[in-house]
């Protein structure tokens, strides 16, 4: 391997751990604006509304659960890529084939349940847009 591809390998690890946890921390923010409106007396949503607060309110939790879970995630992949980089070092192969198909499937499913988290929060985001749009025009007009 080459040392700007190892380079520019480890650059992308690490954008995707900060892009991760951005959203994550975007989640959670969010979602604690919208439990700050649902504590004041004077928001009060009706009917769609409602219903898109509601969702935008689910959608952001199941976000910030999948943020939490690819962390977990890429956490497990970095313990199995170090027992393959330990056993390399020590000349060992036994069951090394068995640890990359494990990373592989890992670093699959981190990329697989990090789309899913940024699809979620974008979900939950136009769903509470588009209730405070609601909420606040019949307020205005």
């Amino acid at each position: 391997m080459s040392e700007k591809f190892k380079r520019w390998q480890e650059k992308s690890l690490k954008q995707l751990t900060y892009t991760i946890n951005l959203f994550l921390g975007f989640s959670i923010a969010i979602l604690g604006f919208e439990f700050s409106l649902l504590f004041k007396n004077s928001f009060s949503p009706i009917c769609f509304e409602k219903f898109a607060f509601s969702a935008s309110i689910f959608a952001l939790i199941a976000s910030a659960i999948l943020g939490s879970v690819c962390v977990v995630n890429r956490l497990i992949d970095f313990r199995i890529t170090a027992q393959i980089t330990r056993k390399k070092d020590k000349n060992n192969s036994d069951g090394i084939d068995d640890l990359r198909n494990k990373s592989n499937k890992l670093g699959n499913r981190t990329w697989a349940i990090f789309w899913g988290q940024i699809a979620l929060f974008g979900l939950g985001t136009i769903l509470l847009v588009t209730s405070l749009l609601f909420y606040f025009s019949s307020k205005i007009f």
